[in-house]
Order: C-alpha cells, then structure tokens, then sequence
C-alpha cells in the first residue's frame, strides 16, 4: 500500500512541471477589477463616506471622464455588485433595456453611472450581474473582545479608519471622482485596506475564532463572486471583463484573478489618468 501510494505521489508531483508549462497556451481572459466607493451612499458599510452627488453637473461631467478613460480598455462585459439569478438580476437587465431606449435615468449608484453608462456606449446587448451574498458577523466579533478584553487592537484600527473616512469626505469638493479612484485602486491602497481583515485573526482565545470566522467569510462571498466570474465567460476566453465593486472586495477578488491561468489582471491604475 505503502508503495502504491508513494508512486501515485511521485506521478502527481512529477507532473506538476507539465501542467504548469500546458498552461501557458491557455487563451485568458482579461479582467479588470475597478474598486469604487458607494455613490448613492447606503450606509451599507462599517466605515461610510458622504460623498458628493454624483448627479450634480460637475460630478456628471468628472464620471464621463471615468467612462471615456475606462473605455480605452474596451471591455465586452460588464460585471456588476448585483446577486445573480435573482429578481433585482431581472429587474437591472430590464433597467438596462429600458436605459439603452432613453427610458431609465441613471440614478447615483456606481453601476449605473459608470457600468450602465459604459456599456451603453460601447454597445452591450446586456450586462453581467456576479455578486453573492455573505454572511460578516463583525458585530459577534466586537461583541467576543468586548467580553474577553480583546478591544484594544480594535479600537486602535477603528479609530484610524474613522480618522481616514473623515479625510475622505473633507477631500469631496477638492478631489475629482478620477482622482478617487484612481488612489483607491493603487495596488499598495488595496492592499492596505484588507490588512484589516487579516488583522482579526488575532481576537479569540482557546477555541475560539472571532476573528478568523469574519475573514473566512469575507473570502468565502468574494471566492464566489470570482466563480462567477467562470460562469459569465464559459466559453467565452476571448473576453475583457470590468468588474465595479465595492473596494473592500478589490483585494481579494484581484489576487483571485491574478492566480487563475483562465485570467489575466488589467489595473485600472493603467486607463485611469487623474492629472
């Protein structure tokens, strides 16, 4: 047994070499993952910025710069934070229609301003909806180090996101929407923002994971969005993708991408000019 076990070991490690290398010719998709802040301001979040109406004259003519900008990368699909399959799936593909006849108006969320009016543009039959829901049972973990004295790291982190969100907003009337986004898509702001996550591994004693249960969940609903991302471009490898996420999912969703031999990751950074 030992034996057998042993040669099916040495086959599979011997073989790795020859999978990688076959990999090189497989044709990969590009995907660009746009990390946005809410523009239509849901409060949806730990940390919420008060952004200024997108639907003022002169936030409307900084999002057609985004969109002329992003429309240089040419994508032929669009993904956007909605659950698939879903009534709110249905009801956006109609929005969508009804949007490409001048029957919709665009209201202040992210994906109609920029995924909408984009693939309008460039002509879409429809767009792509990729988002899964999750469970983020943060509060249960400020409820654990509350009870166990474990508040001090988080206090610390929650301060300094409070300190950043307030700079934000006081930033709103100097700084054009390109210019946000364009320095929250900079891979070392990405990267920045999830060390927070990985942070709360260190709440829970014993045998208890406070902290690890909110990142796992967190990878968990953002590996399937990535899934979905399969799903949209079966058969369709030839594809360039623009995912517009919120940017707390950027992180992951990007080192997802840049891992699977089925993509390639485009940075917005690239197409996104703020001088």
């Amino acid at each position: 047994m030992r034996n057998s076990i042993g040669w099916i070991l040495s086959f599979f490690f011997c073989s790795v070499p020859f999978v990688a290398q076959s990999q090189g010719s497989i044709q990969r998709a590009q995907v660009m993952i746009l990390g946005s802040y809410h523009m239509h301001n849901p409060g949806a979040d730990v940390f919420n910025m008060e952004v200024d109406d997108v639907l003022q004259p002169n936030k409307q003519a900084e999002i057609r710069t985004v969109v002329a900008q992003l429309k240089q990368f040419q994508p032929t699909m669009i993904a956007l934070e909605i659950k698939r399959m879903t009534a709110r799936d249905t009801s956006e593909q109609s929005n969508y229609q009804a949007y490409r006849k001048g029957q919709f108006d665009l209201t202040r969320w992210e994906g109609y301003q920029i995924g909408f009016r984009l693939a309008k543009e460039l002509g879409h039959e429809r767009i792509f909806n990729i988002d899964e829901p999750g469970s983020f049972p943060f509060q249960q973990l400020l409820d654990y180090a509350n009870k166990h004295g474990q508040t001090e790291w988080i206090n610390a982190k929650m301060a300094e996101r409070e300190v950043e969100t307030e700079e934000s907003n006081r930033n709103q009337s100097e700084r054009s929407i390109v210019q946000h986004l364009y320095d929250m898509n900079r891979p070392e702001n990405i990267a920045e923002g999830h060390e927070i996550y990985v942070g709360m591994c260190q709440i829970g004693k014993d045998g208890d994971f406070p902290g690890t249960d909110v990142l796992t969940e967190w990878y968990k609903r953002n590996a399937r969005i990535f899934s979905n991302l399969y799903k949209i471009t079966e058969g369709k490898k030839d594809q360039r993708i623009l995912a517009i996420f919120g940017a707390g999912h950027a992180h992951l969703l990007r080192e997802l991408v840049r891992v699977a031999p089925e993509f390639e990751l485009i940075e917005p950074t690239d197409y996104l000019s703020p001088n």
